[in-house]
């Protein structure tokens, strides 16, 4: 199936300094896991946006365990 477009943050401009990419679980080892299969997810696709990534995040439901991920970029 094709690839589907990340979302993009509102007005679509580009993001610049650090991003969060929050998570959360409703477990410490469901937490671990999610974290882990971002990672693949960002490390098998390296044409997506950590920006539009943690955009799309932010609809997620907030569960008991919560995580955040500051970073510039991939690295």
């Amino acid at each position: 199936a094709p690839e589907r477009e990340p979302a993009s943050a509102p007005g679509g401009a580009p993001v610049s300094g650090p991003v969060p990419v929050a998570l959360s679980a409703r477990s410490p080892e469901a937490l671990r896991a999610q974290a882990a299969r971002l990672a693949d997810h960002l490390d098998r696709r390296p044409g997506l946006d950590v920006a539009d990534v943690a955009y799309s995040l932010t609809g997620r439901s907030e569960l008991e365990h919560r995580a955040v991920v500051v970073g510039r970029d991939r690295e």
